[in-house]
């Protein structure tokens, strides 16, 4: 459970990032530090890279289903999502086996599920809610105001990799798979996060409903929205949610 409340709403829309902190052991001396070098400026938006993208996602294959396995240095999460018009109206959650949390946009509902005790908290969006942003949604929008793109493989899957920058504070490079211009790979500041899919366009609408015979415990409404989204807000120790430009098109919709 304290994996799944790390994660919880920023499960939606953080990618997988690791810190690593080095030990602090004493160490001898050292020589007085070299001048910093000049900061490598940041790609500037290109406008043939971005009408490049736009034709990528305008031919890409519409997505109504997905189930999402993403990988960072160990660290592991799988999404089921569910969209419909291109938008997610439900998805699910897992970082560990023994739980996991459904988002219900339809139902107005969030629940975890948790095998011990075998339960599911509900808790309830407001009525004007909106889901958070999946990874796969993150992803897709941070490689807007690209500044390259070029063809390249990942893991046998065809993709384009975009390069862009994130806030004016980071370069980020993104690989969009060209059938449904889904994520396959980013990179961003040494970290490399790893996206593998099954079941595209054939995850059941069973995936999406509670266990059966598992009891449904009140655990009142959200009452701290983040960003308008209608979703709690992140715990001291969870991943920080990066900002994400709006007004981009859904991974596969080409609107």
């Amino acid at each position: 459970m304290a994996r799944m409340r790390q994660w919880g709403a920023g499960a939606a829309s953080v990618v997988a990032v690791l810190t690593l902190v080095s030990c602090s052991r004493p160490q001898p001396p050292k020589p007085p530090a070299a001048p910093p070098k000049a900061a490598k400026p940041l790609p500037e938006p290109s406008t043939a890279a971005a009408e490049a993208l736009a034709a990528l996602r305008a031919a890409a294959k519409p997505v109504s289903s997905y189930q999402m396995t993403m990988n960072s240095a160990g660290a592991e999460i799988t999404v089921w999502a569910s969209l419909k018009d291109g938008q997610t109206t439900r998805y699910k959650v897992r970082t560990d086996p023994a739980s996991y949390m459904l988002h219900d946009l339809p139902a107005k509902s969030v629940y975890t599920v948790t095998d011990k005790p075998k339960r599911a908290v509900q808790k309830h969006m407001a009525a004007d809610a909106k889901m958070p942003p999946t990874p796969v949604e993150t992803m897709v929008r941070l490689a807007s105001g690209a500044s390259a793109i070029s063809d390249e493989t990942v893991d046998g899957v065809a993709c384009a990799k975009v390069t862009a920058s994130h806030s004016g504070k980071a370069e980020i490079i993104v690989w969009l798979d060209k059938q449904y211009a889904l994520p396959r790979q980013m990179q961003s500041g040494g970290v490399t996060v790893k996206l593998v899919y099954q079941h595209i366009n054939e995850v059941p609408d069973d995936e999406f409903k509670l266990p059966e015979g598992v009891p449904v415990v009140d655990g009142g409404n959200i009452a701290a929205p983040v960003h308008g989204t209608g979703m709690p807000k992140a715990g001291a120790k969870s991943p920080p949610m990066p900002e994400m430009p709006a007004g981009h098109p859904a991974p596969g919709t080409g609107k």
